[in-house]
């Protein structure tokens, strides 16, 4: 670029921030002040008319809106000037824009969003068709927590994606305009062959990916609307109108039963009903729009509304076989008790509202109006039968429900036909029963009948009915339900408790409170209260004892081995999040407290966004109210990594998708923060521009020498303060920079040399060493990968002579490999077997141990329910005596 160009797109970038940038902040006082001059461009003096004009140039962009109302204004000289301003502001030359989005980048990078977001206004009104210039602008509003800003950005990233959608002809003419919108870039910077537009755009008006990112943008601007602005009726009248689809969506609740129940009647006779593949496809997000617009009527009281928008959505879902979203069957249950008891009642959802004045209700398995009731149904992929929801009226709860089931068995081998199972809000599924044909009844047609007792609570009932594909086939069903006053608020089921058991010798005793359980087999149903489940085998004394205060609405997973050489005690947290993996993280802060960072799982079904909790704690057992990390927001947050600097100030690393739209998984960015408190942070800052799934790990450390380090994949990143911690830089191993490195984690031994351990394609471990971090030397295999098996988050314990691996294989369950002492000259080899650490009824989830003053290793295990994992670093690494 010339120095006279370089020249011109500074004096550009000059002319049309420093208004901006002088009242940024008080968007209303210059709103009110552009709207002010726009009157005045038609002002009788000519000298206020000019210093109308410099004053509207200098605000900048940020005019560009009043202005486009006067372009064509009756007054020539108002148009004429309109025109003048307008086309300063929008019309920057390619290399200009170029260079305000160097400018605008740089400031992002360096968290002075305020900055970024004047620099990316100058760049959203631009006579150009990119989407992402708007998005960038909204992703700055809302890293600075501008959320009024942001909204509006997004809606003109928004306005100009529907208007590429319904224009594919400007697509063709401004390549420029294409947006890729898994990167929320513009795909090419010039000239394409027409041929290759026309293919591309052929190929997109197919998969309808513009559309895609429509409602995407769209439930973005909803929810900023609803969680962070609180304007509910601005969300909802957002999430009301997702893009396209108009006749799909705005189909009256009567034309889209009669057609459902259409759809039934054909599949019902053996008829395969095509549908469109980008059709289902294309629906994920209006129907996520739908759902959330469901979640705001119901914060707005319209909870009649809200029962109608989710039928609309399992209606929707269940007829063009978008199956990527499922009702929340718990909301609705909720709703249906908030009606009261003096309005009409919903008589035509998926929910069965039985009334004590019935006595019995009729499911007839050949009537189609019957089964369009159902909330799931065996056309539905990996479906086996029928799913109804029972529910009672306002004001009460159902306290049995008396099955008759009308079975035809032709196959005596095989069961199944009913059963009957609890969802509590949060809760695991809870099973009440199940109904099969009686053993030694011989084949043919009868009703078998059953009771099922349903505890308080509860809230709606889920029923099934299957079919056995020729083996046995159900014809319909019978209930008889009883009442009861509904339970007090807080009132919920027992989940149980699973105890697995499989890691456990031979010929021990497994007990209860005392009383004797089977071995070798899960167990559910304890009551709540306290209780004491041990292990013990005669003649031996390393038996094991966990006490535990079971509560209600919980659902317990107890992992027991005797050969493990970690205790467990049981938490007070739960909801730890096994996909993706919580990958929680402790840290002791400088008053001797713990503090706790994992992820957590929010929404139902498909659309869950992982969100990171934090608590401290005295003890690692007994934790305060756990609190959301501020930066959650409305975005997935999720792997995070804790460290206390030599200041005493915290800090974490961790991955959101905060600044991508596709909210299922991908677009998962690297982000660090500080705090002296845990509760306020600093702002975010983007430690990469990678675009990594929800599971990718970090990892945040200190060396011995006080030097700050952070590790991800293949990357690295070091210095002497966290705070100075840049983009991380590819790491070198044996001489070359491997394409990926599977969750490393690093540990220094007692020389201040670095161990890495990580897992690659293959299923193997990897062991690599390194003086200076970069560059490391040639990687050994410490756990070879079996064929089928697949093994993750290894994590390296060095101890002065010994040395343990812990990792995890595929099914979820966690091991410890103890190995060579690090002096030993053949290098590292597996002593013994590995042993069993944790289930995955009670998973590790890649949470990192962690050691404690007191020279223990500690880590969280869990799901619903969270344990503790402790034991002395010692006895970890050495092992039981061995016998003479």
């Amino acid at each position: 670029m010339s120095r006279r160009c370089v020249r011109t797109v500074l004096a550009f970038c000059v002319l049309h921030t420093a208004g901006a940038l002088g009242v940024a902040g008080d968007n209303g006082a210059q709103a009110a002040e552009v709207t002010k001059l726009v009157k005045e461009l038609g002002h009788d003096k000519q000298a206020t008319r000019d210093a109308v004009e410099r004053r509207l140039t200098q605000i900048g962009w940020r005019a560009v809106p009043a202005l486009e109302k006067e372009l064509r204004h009756r007054d020539p000289e108002v148009s004429q000037r309109a025109q003048r301003i307008h086309g300063r502001l929008t019309s920057a030359t390619p290399a200009q824009q170029d260079a305000i989005r160097q400018k605008a980048e740089a400031a992002f990078g360096g968290g002075r969003y305020e900055d970024a977001a004047e620099l990316y206004g100058l760049l959203a009104y631009q006579q150009t068709y990119i989407v992402s210039n708007r998005l960038w602008l909204g992703h700055a509003y809302q890293l600075a927590g501008r959320w009024v800003d942001a909204a509006d950005a997004y809606q003109l990233a928004l306005d100009r994606t529907e208007f590429l959608w319904s224009h594919p002809e400007v697509r063709l003419t401004h390549p420029r305009g294409v947006w890729d919108g898994r990167t929320g870039e513009a795909e090419g910077t010039g000239a394409m062959p027409v041929s290759v537009l026309q293919t591309y755009i052929r190929r997109e008006r197919h998969t309808q990916s513009l559309l895609d990112q429509a409602n995407q943008i769209r439930l973005l601007i909803g929810l900023i609307l609803r969680e962070e602005v609180g304007d509910l009726n601005a969300a909802a009248e957002t999430l009301a109108q997702p893009t396209g689809y108009v006749d799909i969506l705005k189909q009256t609740m009567p034309e889209l039963r009669a057609e459902y129940e259409d759809y039934l009647r054909l599949r019902m006779d053996g008829e395969k009903v095509e549908r469109e593949h980008s059709l289902h496809l294309g629906l994920i997000y209006p129907l996520w729009c739908l759902a959330e617009l469901a979640r705001t009527q119901e914060r707005m009281g319209q909870k009649a509304a809200a029962l109608a928008t989710w039928n609309r959505v399992r209606l929707i879902r269940l007829l063009y076989g978008s199956g990527h979203y499922t009702c929340d069957i718990a909301a609705m249950g909720r709703l249906l008790q908030g009606l009261g008891g003096d309005g009409p009642l919903p008589n035509k959802g998926p929910l069965l509202v039985m009334s004590p004045e019935k006595e019995s209700y009729n499911l007839d398995f050949a009537d189609p109006k019957t089964l369009a009731r159902a909330h799931a149904t065996p056309y539905m992929g990996g479906m086996p039968g029928w799913r109804f929801v029972c529910s009672a009226p306002p004001g009460l709860e159902i306290g049995a429900l008396e099955v008759s089931c009308d079975i035809e068995q032709r196959d005596l081998r095989y069961g199944g036909q009913f059963s009957c199972w609890l969802r509590p809000e949060g809760l695991w599924r809870i099973e009440l029963g199940r109904i099969s044909w009686p053993n030694g009844k011989a084949a043919g047609r009868d009703v078998v009948t059953k009771r099922f007792d349903i505890p308080a609570g509860a809230g709606v009932v889920h029923i099934q009915s299957n079919s056995g594909r020729g083996r046995f086939r159900v014809h319909g069903l019978t209930i008889r339900p009883t009442f009861r006053p509904r339970a007090a608020d807080g009132v919920v089921p027992t989940g149980g408790a699973k105890i697995q058991n499989r890691a456990l010798p031979e010929g021990g005793v497994l007990t209860y409170d005392g009383k004797k359980l089977r071995n070798r087999t899960a167990c559910t149903g304890f009551p709540v209260g306290e209780h004491t489940f041990s292990y013990e085998i005669p003649g031996r004394t390393d038996g094991k004892q966990i006490a535990a205060t079971l509560e209600p609405g919980r659902r317990y997973g107890l992992f027991i081995n005797l050969d493990s050489p970690f205790a467990s005690t049981l938490t007070n947290l739960h909801r730890l999040s096994a996909h993706p993996p919580a990958h929680s993280s402790l840290v002791r802060l400088p008053d001797g407290r713990w503090l706790a960072a994992y992820a957590i799982l929010q929404g139902q079904g498909y659309h869950t966004q992982p969100k990171i909790m934090l608590s401290t704690s005295r003890d690692l057992a007994t934790w305060d109210t756990p609190w959301e990390l501020p930066h959650n927001s409305v975005f997935g947050s999720c792997t995070p990594s804790l460290v206390v600097d030599e200041k005493g100030a915290i800090w974490l690393a961790w991955f959101s998708n905060r600044l991508h739209l596709e909210r299922t998984g991908g677009g998962y960015r690297l982000w660090l923060a500080s705090s002296r408190d845990g509760k306020v942070w600093s702002r975010p800052m983007s430690m990469d521009r990678g675009r990594n799934g929800a599971g990718t790990r970090v990892q945040l450390a200190r060396s011995p020498k006080g030097k700050y380090w952070l590790f991800v994949e293949n990357r690295v990143a070091s210095a002497d303060s966290p705070s100075d911690l840049g983009q991380p830089s590819p790491i070198v191993i044996n001489g070359q920079t491997p394409d990926w490195v599977g969750s490393p984690h690093v540990v220094w031994d007692s020389e201040s040399r670095m161990h890495m351990v990580y897992f690659a394609a293959g299923g193997a471990i990897w062991h690599t060493t390194s003086g200076d971090g970069t560059q490391w030397t040639e990687p050994v295999t410490i756990l070879a990968g079996k064929e089928g098996q697949h093994v993750s988050n290894p994590q390296l314990i060095l101890g002065r002579e010994q040395r343990a691996l812990l990792y995890e294989d595929g099914r979820g369950d966690a091991w410890l490999q103890r190995l060579t002492p690090g002096a030993n000259p053949k290098g590292i080899e597996q002593v013994g077997s590995p042993v069993m650490i944790a289930d995955h009824l009670a998973p590790l989830a890649g949470s990192r141990v962690c050691l404690t003053p007191d020279g223990r290793l500690v880590a969280l295990a869990g799901s619903d329910t969270v344990w503790l994992l402790h034991g002395k670093l010692d006895k970890i690494l050495r092992g039981p005596p061995q016998p003479d």
